[in-house]
């Protein structure tokens, strides 16, 4: 299943109808309109973008909060970018009828504050590779691959002392690729600070 869930129309619009406006060289990084503080990071996750988080926070250092809207993507770009917001101590947030699932569901964990609005989504799922590298690995060498992968994902969270709850990791591992956990409100008070 694809999670690329996000109309580029339907996102442009939301972003400017609640103040945000595109910088210039942002590509996926959208700044709001009235208040310095605050920048979105929209789209899907892909090799660069860690980068390009790096290059915006250098430009624009009185930021303070990211806002994430999107499916999911590259899990080593994410995990990069979850270090940086963790790194520079931006707090994230998931306003109403905004999605973070798949990886970017660890940007929003490396948050030095981590809300999620009542009508926002956050969602996990197991790791995963395409099917046609998956096919190509045959089936022990891709249990394998996804065991390191999860275990290095633990290990970044870990090191970073995110304060990740276990039942985190068990509704990952308990979702099949092709679906996703969607956290319950009671379930997000767990993992918001």
């Amino acid at each position: 299943m694809n999670f690329k869930i996000i109309n580029p129309i339907i996102a442009a619009l939301v972003f400017l109808s609640v103040g945000f406006v595109s910088t210039a060289d942002a590509g996926e990084i959208r700044l709001h309109k009235t208040d310095p503080t605050k920048f979105a990071f929209v789209g899907e996750v892909v090799e660069g973008d860690a980068q390009m988080l790096r290059d915006f926070l250098v430009e624009n250092q009185t930021v303070t909060d990211i806002i994430l809207y999107s499916g999911g993507g590259s899990v080593s770009e994410g995990i990069e970018m979850m270090q940086i917001i963790n790194l520079r101590g931006l707090n994230t947030s998931i306003p109403k009828d905004f999605v973070c699932y798949s990886i970017c569901s660890f940007m929003w964990l490396g948050g030095t504050e981590r809300t999620v609005d009542e009508g926002g989504k956050l969602g996990v799922h197991q790791p995963f590779a395409p099917t046609e590298i998956a096919t190509e690995m045959g089936a022990e060498a891709y249990a394998q691959d996804i065991i390191r992968t999860l275990a290095w994902m633990m290990y970044e969270v870990e090191i970073l002392e995110l304060d990740v709850d276990n039942w985190w990791w068990m509704m990952m591992m308990n979702t099949p690729a092709g679906d996703m956990h969607v956290f319950e409100r009671d379930e997000l008070e767990v993992f918001e600070r």
